[in-house]
């Protein structure tokens, strides 16, 4: 049956099925069809790696020689977003090169989303529940020495092209991704000329309760745009 339905899907240009991804074809219809504009892949600007890099670089269980080797590994990033029905995708990419060249390492959350109808198009956005179910990470041929120096995720075997779904009470971990998933995530979003803007990029998200402090934001946040 579950089969049937990911080709039904296809057939209608959905595609929402996959490990960690909603398999629900009533709810990826309505999403896809009442949220037209936000069904597409929405990516940031190549930025510096975040905080996170900072972090391992600075620890002090880290050798010199390790040090030197993450930070010629990961020298730009990008954050990328994908909404297909009601799926969603969140995969923050680390690079090689400056100006997000050459694939290192990314870590993907996969899961579903559901989007309000409510107060579209208004300056402070409408509400979007997202509930990432895992997290996949896969290292590139650049990434694999750093990844297995460092134990990237408990693991120091890595291969060149491996994806492997990482555990929740891994992912938090700091030589991972800092953050539990899954996880829930409430925040607000707005689609205007092609652009995604949420109030910040919710790698930690807000609760149902503080939804409403951030909703002020969308302009001041960050930007995605269409691809």
């Amino acid at each position: 049956m579950k089969k049937l339905i990911c080709v039904s899907l296809a057939v209608l240009g959905i595609a929402a099925c996959g490990k960690g991804r909603s398999s629900n074809p009533i709810t990826a219809a309505r999403e896809a069809s009442e949220h037209k504009d936000l069904q597409n892949t929405f990516q940031s600007e190549c930025q510096n790696p975040n905080t996170f890099v900072t972090a391992i670089t600075g620890a002090k269980s880290l050798t010199d020689a390790i040090r030197a080797e993450f930070r010629d590994t990961v020298r730009s990033e990008r954050i990328q977003y994908v909404f297909t029905g009601d799926s969603v995708t969140r995969k923050m990419i680390w690079y090689k090169e400056n100006g997000c060249v050459g694939d290192a390492v990314a870590f993907e959350e996969r899961g579903s989303f559901n989007a309000s109808t409510a107060n579209k198009g208004a300056a402070d956005g409408q509400d979007l529940d997202i509930n990432f179910k895992a997290l996949f990470v896969k290292v590139a041929d650049s990434g694999v020495a750093f990844a297995n120096a460092v134990t990237l995720c408990d693991v120091n075997t890595w291969k060149a092209g491996e994806e492997r779904e990482i555990a929740s009470a891994t992912s938090a971990n700091a030589n991972c991704y800092g953050i539990p998933v899954p996880r829930d995530v409430y925040t607000k979003f707005r689609v205007d000329n092609k652009v995604l803007y949420l109030p910040s990029d919710p790698s930690k998200g807000n609760t149902k309760e503080t939804r409403e402090m951030v909703s002020g934001l969308l302009n001041q946040g960050k930007q995605f745009k269409q691809q």
